[in-house]
């Protein structure tokens, strides 16, 4: 929790029970997570119908909302933070689960998976009823950010930079949508790991999110990181002014 009587929310726009490991224990992480950490998991009512795939991803039929379901998003308040889990395709802009596995080749699976484009998700989030002065969404998925091959590499074009421009156009005039540029992995209990370019970054930090506004456009950071980013320049600054008080070597 960042400021005073700010909660975290991960929203879960996937009915997937425990068909998908990898979310599954991400929300029992979430439930875990005591304190500051709290967060409250919220299942969206949406019913989704998905096209017959199996190898290849298709899209999403909306299908309306559940009778007697009511609107989760609407507990969240305007300076609380939304986090969403899920898989980010690596060529694809796109966020998904792992609807099933089944044994392919000796010792090793296949799943198939079935994904949101960044306009699904928002009018799910709309339905939802999160309310349109929100500011902060965060991305917990791998390529949210770009990074990736083929049609997501460039950021400006990423998952988080096409959601941010959707609920943009669909009137959330002030949301900030963060993603990361890289390839996500989770390391135990403890934290996260960004491998970017090949290159591993343990553990992935908040501040390594890149951030889009309702224009879809990159924006600076969210005022919680802005906060951090000025507390990490003052103890740079007075740790370079203690070691000035210090004779030099030799």
């Amino acid at each position: 929790m960042g400021k005073t009587g700010q909660k975290n929310y991960l929203y879960n726009p996937f009915n997937f029970g425990s068909t998908d490991p990898m979310l599954a224990r991400e929300v029992k992480h979430a439930l875990n997570k005591e304190g500051e950490k709290a967060r409250t998991v919220l299942q969206s009512n949406v019913q989704l119908t998905w096209e017959k795939h199996w190898f290849v991803p298709k899209t999403v039929k909306l299908a309306g909302m559940m009778q007697g379901g009511g609107k989760p998003l609407e507990a969240v308040k305007k300076e609380d933070i939304l986090i969403i889990n899920g898989h980010g395709g690596e060529r694809r802009v796109v966020l998904g689960y792992h609807s099933e596995y089944k044994s392919g080749l000796p010792g090793s699976e296949y799943s198939s998976i079935r994904m949101l484009t960044a306009s699904q998700l928002a009018d799910m989030i709309k339905a939802d009823g999160l309310d349109d002065g929100h500011k902060i969404i965060k991305l917990n998925s791998c390529w949210g950010a770009g990074g990736g091959k083929g049609q997501n590499v460039d950021s400006h074009n990423s998952f988080a930079a096409q959601l941010a421009y959707e609920l943009g156009r669909i009137g959330y005039k002030k949301i900030r949508v963060g993603g990361y540029h890289g390839e996500l992995q989770r390391v135990g209990d403890e934290g996260k790991k960004l491998v970017i370019d090949g290159k591993e970054k343990t553990p992935a930090s908040r501040v390594d999110r890149l951030w889009f506004g309702p224009d879809g456009l990159e924006v600076t950071n969210d005022p919680d990181i802005d906060e951090i980013k000025d507390k990490k320049d003052q103890a740079r600054e007075n740790f370079e002014n203690v070691n000035k008080s210090y004779p030099p070597f030799g």
